[in-house]
């Protein structure tokens, strides 16, 4: 059994999971796209891919999630073995998976835990056993913290490392860092996985693929050079850029263990090629008995450098925050307690489940639905009108403290200390205190209000601070008049309604017996207050006086759309406010 990770992890995981999760996926094959059937399907051994997508996807984390791949050779687990459910296969499978699982998240409760999705595919001839892991670990409704299940270190590499050995002794699985299994050459493991899928695709029938690209040809040159010239590194360079000069490719860098092809001249696809071949003959100096024996006593070491790597994870992961008390796991223990994965029962199980929760959900919503149509809506209609009506008749403002520059007429509580005159409550409310008086008060040929409720300020008598007069914003402080309140003593602004209502209301009737027309709220030249109409050539002025628009007030102002008087034609349009 073989671990690889993907090099993929900061973009969305919605690829990778319909990648391991979908029968039909495309793949880039001889430089163009192909879509690739898989017989049979892939198989969700555990986890829901929905939930892991979700969860994933709301990380707040630059990288959200980790794949591993344990690869099995086709004599470790039999294909036809698993596809019919055989119960010691899967359970070999999920002690595998869980005891990954385990180890990456070790020391860290099950309920901090995040979801994991655990696949298999098959339709290769040998089985892939795929884990998603996020990198994320929380209690709910706490706060996330990252957790890498693969860091780029040497620990973790040779933890996982240790795990692999421990599961490939145990089980009996094919050991990849066996030295009988020592490679003279490989190539890059993308390009060995589109090569097997080439020959799939071809063997299927399907036409114009073959291995006639660059890197096939780099792959092929180098394999026959070190065949010929039994590993002589000059010589197979020399092989390679001649036989690579039609495609202008060749050897572009090389090292002590490996070389790289790629193409002389602009971007594109590199390769590397590795092994013993090109290492020049250091491999050769090791006797293949002592390499042997030396690779069994560090399979026997398994154990322990997997308890030591278990140990350094478990302190890693409770230095995050302090967790519940978790024991470290007991691989040997996990091994033989695993129960089977994926068997046809809890399959089945599992999936009536869910469809009975479906069931029962869209049942709940039908029977409340029919039984909301039953009774009739005008109740709910007539509250929510007398509703509007009681919001549009009592606008209440919002409550001022006492003794506030907003409302200075507000009695003290009857248990207040008594607050005597000062400075700062004499000169007034703070937002006037610097402004001087309007100047259009004195327009328009309009006398001065002998009271000096317009322009000057009054003391309270008892002393806390001046107050306003009836005409200035009788809203904040000062008298209230009987009438609608304006910003002028000559203007009527209603106080009930906002200008917005009132130029809704008027334009209403506007588009109604004049048509098409803008509208504004503008003052004349004696600091009346209301909305000009313009439909087309005309201008109209109506004023705004009234408490609220009655039939009355609708039909003076349909009056005056309909026949405008000669002074409200144009007559603010001149002299805007």
């Amino acid at each position: 059994m073989l671990l690889t990770w993907s090099p993929h992890g900061k973009n969305d995981v919605r690829a990778a999971v319909d990648y391991l999760t979908a029968p039909r996926v495309t793949k880039p094959l001889a430089g163009r796209p192909h879509s690739v059937v898989r017989s049979p399907a892939p198989e969700t051994l555990s986890g829901n891919a929905q939930l892991v997508t979700q969860y994933t996807n709301a990380l707040p984390f630059r990288c959200r999630y980790a794949v591993a791949t344990l690869s099995f050779a086709q004599e470790d687990i039999r294909v036809d073995a698993f596809r019919n459910g055989d119960p010691e296969v899967r359970r070999m499978l999920q002690s595998a998976a869980e005891l990954c699982i385990a180890f990456a998240y070790c020391g860290i409760p099950a309920r901090a835990r995040p979801p994991i999705l655990v696949t298999a595919q098959t339709h290769t001839g040998r089985v892939e056993l795929s884990i998603v892991f996020p990198r994320a670990a929380g209690m709910p409704g706490a706060r996330l913290y990252a957790v890498n299940p693969n860091p780029p270190t040497a620990a973790s590499r040779a933890g996982w490392n240790a795990l692999v050995d421990v599961l490939n002794d145990h089980v009996g699985w094919a050991d990849p860092r066996d030295p009988l299994r020592r490679q003279w050459l490989s190539a890059p493991s993308w390009m060995v996985a589109e090569a097997a899928e080439l020959r799939r695709a071809k063997s299927a029938g399907a036409r114009g693929f073959d291995l006639s690209a660059p890197w096939f040809q780099a792959w092929r040159l180098c394999r026959a050079a070190a065949r010929d010239t039994e590993g002589d590194r000059d010589e197979i360079v020399a092989r390679l850029n001649a036989g690579l000069a039609c495609h202008n490719w060749g050897v572009t860098s090389q090292s002590r263990r490996d070389l790289t092809c790629g193409p002389l001249i602009g971007p594109g696809p590199h390769v590397t090629f590795t092994g013993a071949v090109l290492r020049g003959g250091e491999d050769d100096a090791i006797d293949p008995f002592d390499a042997i024996r030396a690779r069994q006593f560090e399979i026997l070491d398994a154990p322990t450098r997997l308890e030591e790597a278990i140990a350094r994870r478990w302190e890693a992961n409770r230095r995050l925050r302090s967790w519940s008390w978790v024991d470290p796991p007991d691989p040997m223990q996990f091994l033989s307690s695993t129960r089977p994965a994926g068997s046809p029962r809890e399959t089945l199980m599992g999936a009536l489940e869910r469809m009975t929760a479906r069931v029962r959900i869209f049942i709940q919503s039908h029977w409340l639905a029919k039984t909301l149509l039953k009774h009739p809506t005008n109740g709910l209609r007539a509250i929510v009108a007398q509703l509007n009506k009681l919001n549009d008749q009592y606008n209440t403002p919002r409550p001022t403290p006492p003794f506030s520059d907003r409302n200075p007429d507000r009695p003290a509580a009857p248990n207040a200390r008594s607050r005597g005159p000062s400075p700062r409550r004499q000169a007034g409310p703070v937002s006037d205190r610097h402004f001087p008086d309007r100047a259009r008060d004195d327009i328009g040929g309009r006398e001065p209000d002998p009271s000096g409720a317009e322009t000057r300020r009054s003391t309270l008598p008892f002393g806390f601070g001046p107050r306003r007069g009836p005409d200035r914003n009788a809203a904040r402080g000062g008298d209230r008049p009987s009438g609608p309140v304006g910003r002028s003593a000559g203007s009527v602004v209603p106080a009930r309604w906002s200008r917005g209502r009132w130029l809704r209301e008027v334009g209403r009737l506007a588009r109604r017996w004049v048509g098409a027309c803008t509208l504004a709220w503008r003052s004349d030249a004696a600091g009346n207050e209301g909305i000009f109409v313009q439909a087309g050539h005309r201008a109209v002025w109506v004023p705004v006086t009234d408490h609220s628009p009655d039939a009355e007030w609708e039909a003076r102002v349909a009056s005056t759309l309909q026949k405008p008087a000669p002074a409200s034609l144009n007559g603010a349009a001149e002299r805007p406010r």
